[in-house]
């Protein structure tokens, strides 16, 4: 869940939901390791066998190094975000007005204006696909990404887009900036 670390946390059911996966290295904690949360009595089914780990639920030996360093990285940076808002919301604000100002040239910004992280925001190109756009920004020197959820075919569109109506070409032109903490 990208909200850990970016925004005010109380407790685990604010969210109410089923599941919730932390991942630490959002929050600049260690990479290969995270948690979930699973309101209970949902049980997902294993997707990894062999062993009797997490109740059967997971296979293989716990990362210990990775646990603690999740365990530290929540603790640090949970309740009071690493990300200052007061800080990137102005930063964030600064590129959504250049995405504004570039809307006559076919420069979309996706999500919501109002309920979004203030670290990040997404904006698709006209007539353009997201390698293209990422080769750019790279020579420019920005790091982004051009996906929302991870795919086996990075060349096909965003599902998480088309699921909620962008169409084809267009979430196949598909850029997200998240900025860091510092």
């Amino acid at each position: 869940m990208q909200w850990f670390g970016k925004e005010s946390f109380t407790s685990i059911h604010q969210f109410n939901a089923d599941l919730v996966s932390v991942c630490p290295h959002k929050l600049h904690g260690p990479k290969g390791t995270g948690a979930l949360f699973v309101k209970s009595p949902l049980l997902p089914d294993p997707i990894i066998f062999g062993g009797a780990h997490e109740n059967e639920r997971r296979a293989g030996t716990e990362n210990l190094a990775g646990i603690i360093g999740l365990a530290e990285v929540m603790e640090r940076f949970v309740r009071v975000p690493v990300f200052a808002k007061e800080h990137l919301l102005p930063l964030t604000n600064r590129l959504v007005a250049l995405v504004d100002s570039l809307s006559a040239k076919g420069v979309t910004f996706r999500g919501s204006r109002e309920y979004r992280l203030s670290s990040t925001i997404s904006f698709t190109v006209a007539g353009c696909d997201s390698i293209s756009l990422l080769a750019g920004l790279d020579q420019e020197g920005a790091c982004v990404s051009s996906s929302l959820a991870r795919s086996a075919r990075p060349l096909e569109p965003s599902q998480v887009l088309t699921a909620v109506g962008v169409e084809n070409h267009a979430a196949s032109s598909f850029v997200r900036f998240s900025l860091g903490r510092e």
